[in-house]
């Protein structure tokens, strides 16, 4: 895809990203590393890295997902030291050929861009320097992606010392350990999820009572309630716009129904 001044939340997925800046510039922040590129730079995010990419308002920004299953001979038993990469490939005119295969569904498209891919990241890996992935693991990661989990499926009443104690974790250690991962404290990840829950279902459904969205939400406390809703969205629950979008989403699965991508992105 392509994208003017691309911007999403904290989120994963299983594919692997390239990132590239065509015009502008844009900042690529994984795990605990944060790195700029400018025009005629470009990334390899991993499967399943936890990341966000910021660009700025002029920036232009291509993004490929790649099935890890397509490149498992060349990612599986190394990776690379560095996610930005120190030679650039010719971005522009891979994506201009997937594009066009895919689009005028060409005679055997599949098989062509996949083989066109799996090139791409045979010649990225030669170029640059890696590292072995034997004995790898990244508990951090893991963390974070069963709390984000036990979040989502139990939300409407979940506890912070529930949490802490399922994990194992005293709370003073859950606290710092997820805030560096997320970049908010538990309570405002938590409540945060909630409004962006009740601005689903006001927006999908007129007719139901502020009262019952707060309630359906996990809020006990209609002045709670009202307070986040408007400290996340500028709103009263009253006052929201019809096609309001939840400006900041939680750290997301990609493949979940909610795009990570903020409203101001423009897909091109």
């Amino acid at each position: 895809a392509k994208w003017l001044r691309l911007k999403n939340a904290p989120h994963w997925h299983d594919e692997l990203e390239i990132v590239y800046s065509e015009e502008g510039e844009c900042t690529i922040q994984t795990e605990s590393a944060e790195f700029p590129l400018v025009k005629g730079e470009c990334a390899l995010i991993e499967s399943g890295a936890i990341h966000t990419i910021k660009g700025s308002k002029d920036s232009v920004i291509i993004t490929v997902h790649i099935a890890a299953s397509l490149v498992g001979a060349i990612v599986g038993k190394e990776r690379l030291e560095n996610p930005k990469l120190t030679k650039t490939p010719d971005m522009p005119s891979f994506y201009r050929f997937v594009k066009e295969e895919i689009t005028e569904k060409r005679p055997y498209h599949s098989a062509v861009t996949g083989a066109y891919t799996a090139r791409l990241i045979a010649e990225i890996f030669r170029a640059e320097k890696k590292t072995d992935r034997s004995g790898e693991e990244n508990p951090r990661h893991e963390f974070l992606k069963n709390v984000i989990t036990e979040i989502e499926s139990n939300y409407k009443f979940l506890r912070f010392e529930d949490v802490c104690q399922k994990f194992g974790y005293s709370p003073s250690h859950f606290s710092r350990l997820f805030t560096s991962l997320t970049g908010v404290p538990f309570s405002k990840y938590l409540n945060r999820l909630k409004v962006s829950h009740a601005v689903e279902l006001l927006n999908d459904n007129e007719k139901t009572s502020v009262t019952e969205v707060a309630l359906n939400c996990g809020f006990s406390c209609i002045r709670t309630f009202n307070r986040c809703f408007k400290e996340e969205t500028g709103y009263t629950p009253k006052t929201l716009p019809k096609d309001f979008r939840f400006p900041l989403r939680p750290v997301r699965l990609h493949r979940e129904p909610i795009d990570p991508t903020e409203k101001d992105s423009v897909l091109l």
